[in-house]
């Protein structure tokens, strides 16, 4: 196709050659022998004058018409060269719509995959919420009895051991509710991309609607070539509407840049985002390791003080301390969670360089990509909830996946 158009359809053919020669040779050779004739008739007749200016003006028409034959050849070629540059452009654009449709792809595939483990790190986290309020009831409910069995100075030690707990407890829900916003935040910014994909759907249509009017323009150009002539002047309103149409295309395929533009800028803030939280959810899980630390030596330190004076009170600290050291391990959830959201953030930086480099990415690689990034975020699972869930199985309970001994700690 990136050859120039010839106006012989066959080309290379011996007949198409002797034609492209003979035709002007004898349209002149048609002129000078009708001048030559009217010129011997007018000698015959005594028109010297006359047959002499017949006989040198025949030959200079047949001069003009060969001319003419000539421009008409010229523009022909030009208008068809015109068009092949515009078929051209328009399969550019066809390769950047497919790249377009390989990358909306690629995103739908893995949205679902990404909402999938923050639904399931948040249900973790919810259970865990559950089973540590469940846990200091139980701690409250034992101080309680202990108090009741002990005497007064008894009473005042244990409750303020039971307020340090409540504090403890207080901060611990407090960070569990700023981590469950953020995590909604991450939801919006998800979503908001997933809207997106609608759009590049959208102009994907409109670029393959403009190729058909193209593709039917060429047609009707390619039957306006056959007459040549006179009607060769249609073929620079031909040639007009096939630009106005391309331009409509480039129009187009920017416009799904700036989309795509708009769905990476999204992308870029969705992993500040979910990096920002996961930075926050670490500070906190420190803050609340230290505190549960302190209030552990707090209840250890007057326990002991207290077990000479009652056995039983001494019986109750100590189930008071397994319960804590409980905790404790429950408060890992956060270290679970934390990989979760890491992984997710890892393949959502994959698809925003994919998204960076979708203009110069090879369409037919777009494919391989998608399965790169799936292949990818299953590469970095680290607990069995994410194993499962990347396999298509049905994942456990959450609260085991984030008690099980296969945890990676920070």
């Amino acid at each position: 196709m990136g050859n120039k158009y010839d106006i012989y359809p066959e080309t290379g053919s011996d007949q198409s050659q002797i034609s492209r020669l003979l035709f002007p040779l004898l349209l002149f050779l048609t002129f000078a022998s009708t001048g030559a004739a009217s010129a011997f008739f007018l000698f015959a007749g005594g028109y010297l004058l006359t047959g002499a200016l017949v006989a040198l003006v025949a030959p200079f028409l047949g001069f003009l018409a060969w001319r003419r034959y000539r421009d008409l050849q010229a523009r022909y070629a030009r208008v068809c060269n015109e068009m092949i540059a515009c078929q051209e452009r328009l399969d550019g654009l066809a390769r950047r719509d497919q790249a377009n449709q390989q990358l909306i792809e690629s995103v739908t595939e893995l949205l679902p995959l990404w909402n999938k483990l923050l639904n399931g790190g948040r249900e973790i986290m919810e259970q865990a919420v559950t089973d540590l309020s469940g846990k200091f009831e139980t701690i409250c409910d034992q101080l309680s009895v202990a108090t009741g069995e002990g005497t007064r100075g008894t009473d005042t030690v244990l409750g303020e051991v039971t307020r340090s707990a409540e504090h403890t407890f207080r901060q611990l829900l407090a960070s569990l509710e700023a981590g469950g916003s953020r995590d909604q935040q991450t939801f919006e910014r998800v979503e908001a991309l997933s809207a997106n994909t609608a759009q590049l759907d959208s102009f994907a249509a409109e670029v393959r609607q403009i190729a058909e009017q193209i593709n039917l323009l060429a047609l009707n150009a390619a039957i306006e070539a056959a007459r040549a002539g006179e009607a060769g002047r249609g073929f620079a309103v031909v040639a007009s509407e096939v630009r106005s149409l391309a331009g409509r295309s480039s129009e187009a395929g920017d416009r799904i840049s700036e989309v795509v533009g708009r769905v990476s800028h999204q992308i870029g803030e969705t992993v500040a985002l979910v990096q920002s939280n996961i930075a926050d959810s670490a500070a906190s899980r420190r803050q609340l390791q230290s505190a549960i630390d302190d209030t552990l030596a707090d209840i250890s330190t007057k326990v002991d003080g207290l077990a000479e004076a009652n056995y039983s009170l001494m019986r109750s600290g100590v189930s008071v301390q397994d319960d804590i050291r409980d905790v404790i391990i429950q408060l890992q959830f956060q270290d679970h969670f934390s990989q979760i959201l890491s992984h997710v953030t890892g393949s959502v930086d994959d698809v925003y360089s994919l998204a960076c480099n979708q203009n110069t990415e090879v369409p037919g690689n777009f494919e391989n990509s998608v399965k790169r990034l799936a292949d990818q975020l299953r590469s970095r699972t680290t607990t069995a909830f994410e194993r499962e869930s990347l396999a298509g199985g049905t994942p456990g309970r959450p609260c085991q996946a984030a008690a099980s001994s296969e945890l990676t700690f920070f």
